[in-house]
């Protein structure tokens, strides 16, 4: 395996910026949301119609396409339609394209034709036409709500519809607006108190973002997920797609392909071009191998026992092979937090910089919380007082001959407001 050096200046510099950002709100990589709208939208086929919507993001969303838009989600992601064989409106013939949708829709009173008598296909859906048929989609039948124009955007503002929208009633809807406006739809609750997503296996992340990997991973209509490989010098020829132009998750954020490093632990989704990549570790010494390493199922680093998930890991720590009680490893984890492999001072240079999260007197002895540059959490045994270190030190910690070594970092408040800045830049 490939050795990987990071020098300990370069870990101050990062690190420093990432736990500032830790200790308060900031998350390294976060989704945008557009991003994540357009990737949930596309992936659910919202907005998939017999007459394409243009996608330069300003064309206008016809009446027609939004009935066809209006049908999938009433029927729950079906958008074929029977021929009806006549004409609902005087302008939309039986062979119109959307003349099965417009009848529909109009006959479940999402849409509704004009005074005149006529439904006018191709023009422009408005916001207050389409904020009442979602409305109507949430279970919003009351008509105090849904009869005059200022309780139907009285009530899309109050649940939540207009989320990153600022239109006015009578502005037509563009393509991104629609995407805006079906994604709002998807992360509100029905009348019921359920998430109306639901219907199409959506959850909420801990942002209430649609959980895209969660979408595309544990729907009942999900895609085959292959992995786990982990990221060393040829990873890149295990997967069956182009990484430059893959959708790239780290952690569970949106992130790029030059956000992965050299032992995460990828997953990916051939169908949809999608990585999923973790930098779960855990560095400190063995300090028990269970049930015995004739048999071995877990271990415990720093009071913790982790699960083995992997052959190579059972073989690492079972009787000849490469770890043994009181070795210092780091253990790569994947996605279920089990282990995949282990790698001893000799394959990784196990030196970082951290600050300590929590400090802990146990029967066993005194452990250190220590967050890591990835935003791990490292439990390290601890030959010393509790006293010695208190939360939100600053220090290096290494290992040599499986012993464990901590330095307390001093002056670090000028390297923080030095550096956290510069950091954000890049991230």
């Amino acid at each position: 395996m490939m050795k990987r050096s990071v020098s300990i200046a370069l870990a101050m510099i990062l690190t420093i910026g990432l736990c500032s950002g830790m200790l308060s709100s900031g998350t390294a990589y976060a989704a945008t949301g557009n991003e994540n709208r357009q990737l949930v939208i596309d992936y659910l086929g919202l907005m998939e119609t017999d007459e394409p919507i243009a996608e330069n993001n300003t064309d206008v969303v016809t009446r027609a396409q939004f009935a066809q838009i209006l049908y999938t989600l009433y029927m729950d992601g079906d958008s074929d339609v029977e021929d009806i064989g006549y004409s609902s409106y005087p302008d939309v013939k039986s062979s119109y394209w959307a003349s099965g949708y417009i009848y529909y829709v109009t006959k479940a009173d999402l849409m509704n034709g004009y005074l005149s008598g006529y439904f006018k296909p191709d023009e422009p859906i408005t916001l207050l036409e389409a904020a009442k048929a979602c409305l109507t989609l949430l279970g919003y039948t009351d008509s105090s709500v849904t009869s005059t124009s200022t309780g139907v955007i009285s009530m899309y503002k109050k649940t939540g519809l207009n989320d990153n929208l600022s239109l006015a009633a009578k502005d037509d809807l563009t393509e991104s607006d629609c995407m805006t406006l079906l994604y709002n739809l998807l992360k509100s609750e029905k009348t019921n108190g359920s998430l109306y997503g639901e219907t199409f296996d959506c959850t909420l992340d801990d942002n209430d973002e649609i959980d895209y990997e969660a979408l595309v991973t544990s729907s009942e209509d999900s895609y085959e997920l292959d992995g786990p490989v982990m990221v060393t010098s040829d990873w890149e020829e295990e997967i069956p797609f182009a990484i430059d132009s893959a959708i790239v998750y780290l952690n569970g954020e949106l992130s790029t392909s030059d956000s992965i490093n050299e032992y995460d632990v990828v997953y990916y989704c051939e169908d949809v071009n999608t990585i999923f990549a973790y930098n779960a570790k855990a560095v400190g010494v063995v300090e028990s191998i269970s049930p015995n390493a004739l048999n071995p199922s877990t271990i415990t680093i720093g009071g913790k026992s982790y699960t083995l998930g992997s052959e190579d890991a059972i073989d690492e720590v079972s009787v000849g092979g490469s770890v043994e009680v009181g070795d210092a490893v780091t253990i790569i984890l994947d996605a279920d937090n089990s282990v995949l492999t282990l790698l001893t001072e000799d394959e990784y240079n196990i030196e970082y910089f951290g600050v300590i999260s929590g400090v802990s007197s146990t029967t066993d002895g005194v452990y250190l919380s220590v967050q890591d540059l990835d935003g791990n959490t490292n439990e390290i045994a601890y030959d010393g007082l509790a006293s010695d270190y208190e939360e939100g030190d600053y220090v290096v910690i290494s290992y040599t001959d499986n012993e464990v070594n901590l330095r307390l970092m001093e002056y670090v408040s000028s390297f923080a407001n030095k550096f956290t800045m510069e950091l954000s830049r890049k991230v």
